[in-house]
């Protein structure tokens, strides 16, 4: 939503707000206004949450004339974090030590066993948790799970974390077994979270390795 940060009818908007919410609509408001005015209050209560990831202010309209290209580049960044290149998307996963490997979804119970990890709002204090626990695998929750953080007993080999970090197809799920995976071992669809894995070179020994 880009607006001026004003608004008529607070609760009608505030309503539509909720039911675009309870219908999983990810909100993101972009109010262009010079002062910090006490309405963006309101805003920031009707962007998804957690706001700081779902809200922008533009300083006015001279500030966005003159700098278009800037405010362009911070809302794709911000609103839409999928859409970077993939050269740029690399160099984030190299620096970050783990990589996307399946979207809405994370390995059934068969793979391995599922450690619940303290909730925390930063992915990276998520993969953290999971690697000081000897956990390469881990889901991050989204949406309504936001916040929730899981570490799952598998295995990751290098050689599957280098093949998917250059290749990234939809991989099949890795799991706690150095004999191979059961055939019951694939991905369980959830809309409320996604599933990682980190790099076994940035780690100590995996928890899983003695099985």
């Amino acid at each position: 939503v880009i607006s001026d940060g004003k608004f008529s009818f607070k609760y009608q908007t505030a309503e539509k707000a909720r039911e675009l919410k309870d219908k999983n609509v990810q909100i993101f408001m972009a109010p262009i206004v010079e002062t910090r005015d006490k309405s963006l209050t309101m805003l920031k209560q009707w962007a998804s949450q957690p706001w700081p990831t779902n809200y922008q202010r533009i300083p006015g309209l001279a500030a966005l004339k003159n700098n278009n290209a800037i405010f362009v580049q911070k809302l794709v960044v911000k609103f839409c974090p999928d859409s970077m290149s993939p050269s740029l998307r690399a160099a984030r996963d190299k620096l970050r030590q783990y990589i996307l490997i399946h979207e809405s979804g994370y390995p059934s119970y068969e793979c391995g066993d599922w450690v619940t990890l303290d909730p925390t709002k930063s992915i990276d204090d998520c993969a953290r948790q999971a690697r000081e626990a000897g956990l390469p695998g881990f889901s991050f929750g989204k949406d309504m799970a936001f916040g929730d953080c899981y570490g799952e007993i598998i295995q990751v080999t290098q050689s599957y974390f280098n093949t998917y970090e250059v290749d990234p197809t939809n991989p099949a799920p890795p799991c706690g077994k150095t004999s191979g995976c059961p055939p019951k071992c694939v991905w369980e669809e959830d809309p409320y979270s996604n599933t990682y894995a980190i790099n076994p070179s940035s780690m100590g020994k995996q928890r899983a390795a003695s099985n």
